[in-house]
């Protein structure tokens, strides 16, 4: 998702935003473009290291899809990841995990409903 402020209509609602970013005890930065995080490091100074890690996050590692031992897709290369950033402070990238529980109640990936042959092939 794009910095908050592109969401909002008016130049005071943007200000509003910016203004709220440049505030923050801390901001918690996932999967964002390379524009998006030169943007809000005009508005909250990132460092090169910690804008490449957020933007790599995204990245899959090849081209074929990875699967689960159950057949059903893997979570995405950027599911959970997150760069948490105290301003004046050097970023934490940190992988969330979710607990059995929340895995069976909280699915909001339709993709891990599926289950593909092993033999497939990515396209």
């Amino acid at each position: 998702m794009p910095p908050v402020w592109h969401c909002t209509r008016s130049g005071k609602d943007r200000a509003t935003a910016k203004g709220f970013a440049q505030r923050s005890g801390i901001l918690g930065l996932m999967a964002l473009s390379l524009d998006d995080l030169n943007e809000l490091s005009a508005v909250q100074p990132l460092n090169a290291k910690e804008i490449e890690t957020v933007a790599g996050f995204n990245t899959p590692p090849d081209w074929k899809p990875k699967l689960n031992a159950d057949g059903t897709p893997a979570a995405p290369p950027g599911a959970g990841k997150m760069l948490l950033k105290v301003p004046g402070r050097v970023g934490i990238p940190v992988q969330m995990t979710l607990t059995d529980i929340e895995k069976k109640h909280h699915n909001t990936d339709e993709r891990s409903n599926r289950v593909v042959a092993k033999d497939a092939e990515a396209p």
